[in-house]
């Protein structure tokens, strides 16, 4: 199946493979300068990057159904939210647009996608204590002192990230 779907990612390519078919700009918040200078270039040109990124999605979507991968949206300006967004109005082609991002973009931007067709937000609720304790068993392999277990748990907020980020740096 994944011979079949095209993803093109929108920041940091976190994988490589066949359908993997290219990667614009990097990670948003390391590089909302080059989507800048990508932008600034676009419509020195006399073109919008809009009307250049959803040429590219019809263009992949014409030959594969596409995913356009973005992570950590939250990182992103207005101005990016505001192309994504057009791209999902806009584009015609078979295409999913999954973006990840923490809770504090809809307060910031509570109308993010919001009227779109075929819009769904999925929530993630942080991991409760029990389970994240449970994946520290599993990533360590070894019994924590209670004191340095509720301190992780505690310091992870119930996010899996923050587990493994905090075990690789203890270990």
């Amino acid at each position: 199946m994944a011979d079949r779907i095209a993803v093109l990612y929108l920041g940091r390519v976190v994988e490589e493979g066949p359908h993997v078919v290219g990667c614009v700009g990097c990670a948003l918040h390391e590089g909302v300068a080059e989507l800048k200078k990508l932008y600034l270039d676009a419509a020195m040109r006399g073109r919008g990057l809009g009307r250049d990124l959803i040429a590219l999605v019809e263009e992949i979507g014409s030959e594969r159904p596409l995913v356009l991968v973005v992570e950590d949206i939250h990182w992103a300006e207005d101005d990016l939210l505001e192309l994504l967004e057009r791209v999902v109005r806009e584009a015609r082609a078979p295409a999913v647009v999954l973006s990840t991002s923490r809770p504090g973009l809809l307060e910031r931007r509570s109308s993010w996608a919001s009227g779109l067709r075929n819009t769904t937000t999925i929530w993630l609720e942080p991991l409760p204590a029990q389970a994240t304790s449970r994946m520290l068993d599993e990533l360590l392999g070894v019994e924590l002192s209670p004191e340095l277990r509720d301190l992780v748990v505690a310091r992870a907020e119930g996010n899996p990230f923050f587990v493994e980020e905090i075990v690789a740096a203890l270990v």
